[in-house]
């Protein structure tokens, strides 16, 4: 097993959102799930991905964070690519992500990775009293939110909450209160 922490999102070392890659080479077989969480944990990155080649253009794919296994990731996916792509062991063509949530298209240039993923789905919209919530985790206040737009969870194989805000100002000013938010 190889392992590397890559840079998504950039072409600049230290630049972008850092995922650990640990890939398997000629493993047949994933390790254990607590090895691989115990390995995420000691990477200390939001998200490590395990990569185990299927065949010359298939791979499967599984992500975990310090805490747990998760569905997909998709900075960690991109990461996964370009550790690919970087490595020799894939060149610029078309390739299959198997992950927990289906199959993910994944095309490779020699600049970029890009992959589909399924349509987003809408899981839960916030009423006010839930968003205010949401926004004061992040030091701000309700008034931050635009008004045409949603506080919405949306799941394209992840959930995620979008919280929309209605300045870069603002966004940038935005203070997470972790207490708050576990």
């Amino acid at each position: 097993m190889q392992i590397f922490v890559v840079d998504a999102f950039t072409a600049k070392p230290f630049q972008g959102n850092p995922a650990g890659v640990a890939w398997l080479k000629s493993e047949t077989a994933f390790p254990e799930a607590s090895f691989m969480q115990h390995l995420a944990a000691e990477l200390k990155h939001s998200e490590t991905v395990f990569v185990r080649q299927i065949s010359p253009t298939e791979f499967a794919l599984r992500y975990f964070t310090p805490l747990n296994e998760v569905d997909l990731c998709g900075h960690a996916t991109l990461a996964a690519f370009t550790m690919l792509r970087q490595s020799q062991v894939i060149s610029p063509g078309q390739y299959m992500a198997h992950t927990s949530v289906g199959i993910l298209a994944v095309s490779v240039t020699a600049e970029l990775i890009w992959f589909e993923v399924a349509p987003p789905q809408l899981v839960h919209t916030f009423c006010p009293s839930q968003y205010a919530e949401l926004y004061q985790a992040l030091g701000l206040t309700p008034l931050a939110k635009p008004e045409a737009l949603l506080t919405q969870i949306v799941s394209v194989g992840l959930s995620d909450i979008l919280l929309p805000v209605r300045s870069l100002d603002l966004l940038q000013s935005a203070q997470l209160d972790r207490e708050r938010v576990i």
